[in-house]
């Protein structure tokens, strides 16, 4: 199952609803939750997710973007409440609101996750859509609190501002 949802298309993307997605992801953690070695199953299946949200945010069509987004930034949220961090919420990330479940991944894991896959870089460099970046400040936040944002990330943020008055502001607001 994994290996297939990790490799739809945009045009097999195309016709599904949010709903059918964020439901498919509910069912498959729910399966993992009761598996015999729960634990494991339930870090393949984080690790997952953030792979298919990154599949989702890379696509062409601006809901599924919006909608993987979503999902990495539920993820940071998730980990800073599990580490008993200070956070703050991005109530405009739409993004399916995850119940109070434990989570496997920890900060470690997960920011190296993020640039590993250049979820920055991404973001903020040639695909940049500002209807994203309005909704993305949980992720430079994140990497902040955990003193993971590098100077490279800093300046992919800064060379995003020109020419663009809106995202001088979305950037500073981070």
């Amino acid at each position: 199952t994994y290996t297939y949802l990790g490799h739809l298309t945009e045009d097999d993307l195309k016709g599904v609803e949010k709903k059918s997605i964020l439901g498919v992801l509910g069912e498959l953690e729910s399966i993992c939750r009761f598996a015999v070695d729960a634990e494991a199953s339930i870090g393949k299946f984080e690790e997952f997710r953030l792979d298919f949200a990154l599949v989702l945010l890379q696509s062409g069509l601006l809901d599924k973007r919006t909608l993987g987004l979503g999902i990495i930034c539920d993820a940071t949220q998730a980990v800073l409440k599990k580490e008993q961090v200070y956070y703050y919420k991005n109530d405009d990330v739409e993004g399916p609101k995850q119940e109070e479940q434990q989570v496997w991944m920890d900060s470690g894991f997960l920011c190296k996750w993020l640039e590993e896959k250049d979820v920055i870089e991404y973001l903020y460099g040639e695909s940049l859509h500002v209807e994203l970046l309005s909704r993305c400040v949980d992720i430079p936040r994140f990497l902040a609190m955990y003193r993971q944002l590098s100077r490279k990330h800093v300046d992919i943020m800064w060379d995003a501002t020109r020419g663009f008055l809106i995202i001088i502001f979305l950037i500073f607001d981070i």
